[in-house]
């Protein structure tokens, strides 16, 4: 049985469930500002906002995290080891050679594997932060 991870907002906790963004009202990739309608329809087609996407990779799930618009300037969203739940299909937009990369309807939190994940110095340049306020 593989391990999985999510790179996910703050503040949930083992025991608890991701959801995914049709259910939560979540920021998802498809909700960057300024993406061009043909690359919009492209993005969505493979960024479904009716699944919760996971990984093997940690390296992968702290990346998604340290995007997550929850938290600061500074840092971000938390990785968190997941168990999926329901119909599992293959992840369209995982990289080849970068772990598996699945997406399901909801997954189990099992455990809090990172909290606040630093984020690169180029992420304070995405549209979606700049006017955040967040906490440390």
């Amino acid at each position: 049985m593989s391990i999985y991870f999510h790179g996910g907002p703050r503040r949930l906790k083992p025991g608890g469930r991701i959801l995914p963004p049709d259910q939560t009202g979540a920021l998802t990739v498809a909700d960057l500002a300024g993406t061009p309608a043909d690359m919009q329809a492209q993005i969505e087609r493979v960024h479904r906002r009716d699944r919760v996407y996971l990984t093997t990779n940690y390296d992968a799930a702290r990346l998604w995290a340290g995007l997550h618009p929850d938290g600061d300037q500074r840092r971000g969203g938390s990785v968190y080891r997941v168990q999926p739940e329901g119909a599992v299909e293959l992840d369209p937009d995982h990289l080849p050679g970068d772990g598996e990369g699945i997406c399901c309807p909801s997954a189990l939190i099992l455990a809090v594997a990172e909290v606040g994940v630093l984020r690169a110095p180029y992420v304070e340049a995405l549209p979606y932060l700049a006017d955040q306020e967040g906490t440390p």
